[in-house]
C-alpha cells in the first residue's frame, strides 16, 4: 500500500457528534512506517494505533480502545486521510 503523510499538522474545531460538546483536533505528520494513531488530551492516555486489533465496537461508529480509554467515531478522519 502506498504511503503518504501530512506536510504540516493541522487543527480541526467543531461539535462533536455523540456528545455535542466542543472539540478540538490536531493531526501531526509521522515518519515512514509509523501508522496512525490517536491520543486523547483529556485524559491522561497512552497512544493507541489503529490497527484492527485495537477495534473495540462498530455499532453506529468505530471505536478503538487502548488500556481503559477509547476513542470512537474515528471512520471519518480515517476516509478524509486516506484522500
Amino acid at each position: 500500500m502506498k504511503q503518504t503523510t501530512l506536510k504540516h499538522e493541522f487543527t480541526i474545531e467543531g461539535i462533536g457528534l455523540h456528545t455535542g460538546q466542543k472539540i478540538s483536533m490536531t493531526v501531526h505528520p509521522a515518519f515512514a512506517d509509523s501508522g496512525i494513531c490517536f491520543r486523547r488530551s483529556d485524559v491522561a492516555s497512552e497512544y493507541t494505533r489503529v490497527t484492527p486489533y485495537a477495534v473495540t465496537s462498530t455499532m453506529l461508529a468505530t471505536t478503538i480502545k487502548c488500556g481503559e480509554h477509547s476513542v470512537s467515531t474515528i471512520e471519518h478522519i480515517m476516509s478524509a486521510l486516506y484522500g
